[in-house]
C-alpha cells in the first residue's frame, strides 16, 4: 500500500460545491493508495513530514493559474519540488494563465497531469519542450456519482417540466464557446413561444440550484438543454482576460460582440471543448438530453444519447415533437442511461483506478503516518486550525440558500473596484 498526501482546498460539506467534493472523495479511493488529505489555502503545514508518503497529488482546487501564487505559495512550490516521490495534479480550467501554469509544473517536477483538455490539443498546451519530464493523461470534468446509480425514475408523463436548464453568465474572455451557456436557454424560451412547453429556464446566478435541489430539479424536468463545457480561449500570459475585464468594467452593457477586437484571433484558436458532470446527471434521472451538436469528449452520440438542436435552431420543431412525445423520447432516455450510467464505464470508481495506474511505480516513504499522528502533525499549524475549522464554520453560516441568495444581490451589485479588494477574503474561506 502506497501513501500519498493530497493537497486540496476542499468546499464544506453541504456547499455547492458537490462535483468538487465528488471528484475528491474518488481520489480517496485509487486502489493501492492510502490517501492523507491536508485542506489548504497557501501554505501546507510545515510540521507534515514529507519523507512519510510515496506520492503527493495536488487537487486543481488549489489554482495553479493564480498569477499571485495565493492558492498555492512559493514555499509550498518549494517543498515538493524537493520531494523525491511520485508527484501528480488534477487541472481544470487549464486555459488561464498557461505560461504560468506551466512554469510552476516545471518548477514543481510533476510526473503526472490529469487534464480535461481534448487530445486534440494536448501537444499545443503541454508543450513538451515545456514539460519534458511529464506525462499528460486526458480525464474528464467529472463523473457518474455512486449515488445516482440505480435509482427509480418518475414517470415521464408526472414531471411537470417540459423543458429545464440552469445556467450563469460567463466571462467573455472565455471565448464564444462558454457564451453558448446562456444563449442556448435564453433563445430556446424566446423561440419555442407559442409551443405550449412548461419552461424553467433560468440563467441568472440567483436561479442557480445545486445539491438535492438540482437533482429534485432534473427529476421533475422531462428534458433538460446542454452545451459543451469549457472555454474556445486560451490566454497564454492573461493579457485577454485583463484586456477584456478593463474593456466591460469601461463599457458595462457591452455584448460579447463588442469584445471581438480583443478576443477575435484568439477565439476558437484552442477549443476545450468538454462533457460537463451535468449530462451524467440527467442521464441517471431519467432525463431527456437536448443538446446542441459536439464531441462531448467522445462520450455521446446524437440520436443514441441525446436529440441535437441545431445551433441555428432550424430542427427546433423537431426537437419539440420529441420533448412531447414519451415514445420518442423514452428510447434516447434509455440508451442515454445504460451507456453512460448503468455501463460503469463512467463512475468515479473507474476513474479512481485509471489515475493509480498512471502514477509512476516509486516508493519513497521511510516511514509511515497513523490516523492520530498525522492528526497531530497537521494540528500544530494555527493556519490549519484557522483553515479546517474557524473558515469552515463562516462558511456553514452562508449556506443558506435565502442567505445566499441575498449576499449574491448585495455582492453583483458591488463596484467592481470594492468586488476585487473584497475577493481575496471570499477566496479564503473557499467560496
Amino acid at each position: 500500500m502506497k501513501h500519498m498526501l493530497l493537497l486540496s482546498n476542499r468546499p464544506a460539506v453541504g456547499s455547492n460545491a458537490t462535483t468538487i467534493l465528488d471528484h475528491l472523495n474518488a481520489i480517496h479511493r485509487m486502489p493501492g493508495f492510502r490517501v492523507w488529505e491536508v485542506s489548504m489555502v497557501g501554505d501546507f503545514p510545515s510540521t507534515i513530514d514529507l519523507s512519510k508518503f510515496d506520492a503527493i497529488g495536488i487537487h486543481y482546487t488549489l489554482h495553479l493559474s493564480d498569477e499571485r501564487n495565493h492558492f498555492f505559495s512559493e514555499e509550498s512550490i518549494d517543498r515538493v519540488s524537493k520531494f523525491q516521490g511520485a508527484k501528480c495534479t488534477w487541472m481544470h480550467d487549464e486555459y488561464r494563465n498557461v505560461d504560468a501554469t506551466l512554469e510552476r509544473l516545471r518548477r514543481l517536477k510533476v510526473d503526472t497531469v490529469f487534464s480535461v483538455v481534448p487530445d486534440s490539443i494536448v501537444k499545443d498546451i503541454y508543450a513538451e519542450e515545456k514539460l519534458p519530464a511529464t506525462s499528460v493523461e486526458t480525464v474528464l470534468t467529472g463523473y457518474v456519482d455512486n449515488g445516482l446509480k440505480d435509482q427509480s425514475w418518475p414517470p415521464y408523463s408526472e414531471r411537470k417540466i417540459d423543458v429545464g436548464y440552469r445556467a450563469r453568465p460567463t466571462p467573455f474572455w472565455l471565448g464564444s464557446l462558454a457564451q453558448e451557456k446562456t444563449t442556448i436557454g435564453k433563445r430556446f424560451a424566446k423561440e419555442s413561444q407559442g409551443s405550449g412547453l412548461a419552461l424553467d429556464i433560468s440563467t441568472d446566478e440567483e436561479d442557480r440550484l445545486y445539491g438535492r435541489r438540482w437533482i429534485k430539479f432534473l427529476r421533475n424536468s422531462k428534458a433538460m438543454l446542454c452545451v459543451e463545457s469549457g472555454a474556445s480561449i486560451f490566454d497564454f500570459d492573461g493579457s485577454i482576460e485583463q484586456q477584456v475585464d478593463r474593456f466591460v468594467r469601461r463599457n458595462p452593457d457591452a455584448s460579447f460582440e463588442d469584445v471581438d477586437h480583443i478576443v477575435g484571433e484568439a477565439d476558437r484558436k484552442f477549443v476545450a471543448n468538454c462533457l460537463s458532470p451535468k449530462i451524467f446527471e440527467a442521464a441517471a434521472c431519467g432525463t431527456l438530453i437536448v443538446a446542441y451538436p459536439g464531441e462531448y469528449s467522445k462520450v455521446l452520440t446524437p440520436w443514441v444519447h441525446y436529440v441535437p438542436l441545431e445551433k441555428d435552431f432550424s430542427n427546433l420543431s423537431e426537437v419539440i415533437s420529441y420533448v412531447k412525445d414519451s415514445e420518442l423520447a423514452t428510447p434516447i432516455i434509455q440508451r442515454a442511461y445504460d451507456d453512460l450510467v448503468a455501463s460503469g464505464d463512467y463512475c468515479y470508481d473507474q476513474f479512481a483506478a485509471f489515475c493509480a495506474g498512471k502514477l509512476p511505480d516509486r516508493v519513497a516513504r521511510v516511514g509511515t503516518y497513523t490516523a492520530m499522528s498525522f492528526w497531530i502533525d497537521a494540528h500544530r499549524s494555527p493556519s490549519y486550525i484557522v483553515r479546517n475549522y474557524i473558515a469552515y464554520g463562516l462558511q456553514k453560516i452562508l449556506l443558506s440558500q435565502q442567505l445566499r441568495k441575498k449576499l449574491l444581490r448585495v455582492w453583483f451589485s458591488l463596484p467592481e473596484g470594492v468586488q476585487k479588494v473584497v475577493r481575496p477574503a471570499f477566496k479564503i474561506i473557499g467560496r
